[in-house]
Parts: structure tokens; C-alpha cells; sequence
């Protein structure tokens, strides 16, 4: 289930990437996805999905207008993405939220602060992901456990 909401600002384009997920837009601002974490696997993704795409940039309310980057909910155009929908996302939506979109694939986290408008449909996206193993959630448990085995029975410990 895709959250729908209306998009609200002006077309810009993605100029450049950076390896910490901030993006620059044609405009000149400097922004972020609002609410996540990545990995750095996940940067890869940044460049198929954004690299000189038009999105829909809509502020995040609760965001500080100081803020470099500045938190921000994209929006790209379906028909722009060259990626299989994933599961629930509706193919006749004219615009998928990035954001969203990272979390279904599993390509990111909820950033643990600061405190962003849509933490709580977020949390829930994270949830369905790890519950289906997507992603980073395919091979991040299985990291943890076998961490944790080797801590307990390391003899350096």
C-alpha cells in the first residue's frame, strides 16, 4: 500500500549524488531523503533511480529550516522508474515517493533522529521489508546471528 498524499512544489531535477544518499537539485538546493538511513549498498540504487530524473520535492514539516541537507519527501514519475514495481505498488500511479519506495525494497532504514512527519507508515514499511527478508534485511539477520555465535564462543572474549 502505497501512502498517497498530494506533492506539492515544482519539478526539479537531480543533478548530483553523493555517497552519503544528499543529492543536489537544479535549483541549487541540497537535500536528502527525510527519515532514512542507508547502507552503502544501497548508494547504487540512488543513481538508477535518480541520475538526472525529474522529481516532486515536498518539505518535511517538522524538519529544521537550517538543515543541510534539507529532509525531503521525492517523488519521481512511475514511468521513469526502470526497476519492476515492487509488490503493492500500484503500476497506474502517475508518482511513487522515493522514500517509500526505499523502504519496500529494503534499500534503507528509519533513521533513528531526528524526529521526521511520517516515522510511524515508515516504521511499518521497515517492518514489512525485514519481515520479507528484502534487501539489506536478507542478509543483515543473518550477519547478526553469526556475530553473535562467534562472540560466545571466541575464546578472546
Amino acid at each position: 500500500m502505497i501512502l498517497s498524499m498530494s506533492v506539492s512544489g515544482i519539478a526539479e531535477h537531480v543533478t548530483s549524488l553523493d555517497r552519503e544518499g544528499g543529492m543536489s537539485l537544479d535549483n541549487g538546493m541540497v537535500v536528502r531523503l527525510a527519515g532514512l538511513e542507508f547502507p552503502e549498498e544501497s548508494l547504487r540504487l540512488f543513481s538508477v533511480l535518480l541520475a538526472g530524473k525529474e522529481v516532486h520535492v515536498e518539505m518535511d514539516s517538522l524538519a529544521v529550516p537550517e538543515s543541510q541537507p534539507v529532509p525531503v519527501y521525492l517523488y519521481v514519475n512511475t514511468s521513469e522508474i526502470e526497476l519492476p514495481f515492487p509488490q503493492g505498488l500500484i503500476p497506474h500511479e502517475s508518482k511513487v515517493m522515493v522514500n517509500e519506495l526505499f523502504l519496500r525494497l529494503g534499500a534503507a532504514r528509519v533513521a533513528a533522529a531526528p524526529a521526521f512527519d511520517r516515522e510511524d507508515s515508515f516504521r511499518m514499511l521497515e517492518s514489512e521489508a525485514r519481515s520479507k527478508g528484502k534487501g539489506i534485511w536478507s542478509y543483515e539477520e543473518n550477519l547478526n546471528a553469526a556475530a553473535a555465535e562467534t562472540e560466545s564462543s571466541s575464546p578472546f572474549l
